[in-house]
């Protein structure tokens, strides 16, 4: 049966607006209505709004836990457009121009396996994103402090003593 909303005086199709927890009867304001007092709310008491999901995160560790396992690559991007500011468009570009492969290694990308998931390397100093890399060679880079005098003395390290 349609039903008015409250705010924009529209009629439309019940489906169209969210139920009440632990009840039938439906809001009094479409979904789109309510997305935008959300987002309005969110940009008037910014502040107040991370505070807020920080406190639900940490009082909900299973729950978080559980999303980011169920919807690990959503959670990813989320992750590194916060961190980096890479989009999931810029994300997918990189990860096609380099083949779904690792820069160092080489080795293909697999979602299934944490160790080689595509991990945005990016210089810790000018914050600058670099590439697509495997855990294993982003944590080695990081591991070298980016420094490529360390890496050439590993070389010959191993050359020496391998």
């Amino acid at each position: 049966m349609p039903k008015q909303c409250s705010k924009c005086k529209k009629t439309k199709k019940d489906s169209l607006f969210y139920k009440r927890s632990g009840s039938e009867s439906l809001h009094s304001a479409c979904r789109d209505c309510e997305k935008k007092m959300a987002k309005d709310w969110y940009q008037r008491n910014p502040d107040y709004a991370k505070e807020k999901a920080k406190a639900w995160r940490e009082d909900n560790p299973q729950k978080v836990a559980r999303y980011r396992k169920e919807n690990r690559l959503k959670s990813y991007m989320g992750e590194i457009k916060r961190k980096y500011g890479v989009s999931k468009d810029v994300f997918d570009a990189m990860l096609q121009s380099q083949s779904g492969k690792c820069l160092i290694c080489n080795s293909d990308f697999l979602w299934s396996k944490r160790s080689n998931t595509p991990h945005v390397d990016h210089c810790h100093i000018s914050g600058k994103v670099r590439g697509l890399l495997c855990r294993r060679c982003n944590s080695s880079l990081g591991y070298f402090n980016d420094n490529p005098a360390l890496f050439e003395s590993a070389a010959n390290y191993l050359k020496c003593h391998g």
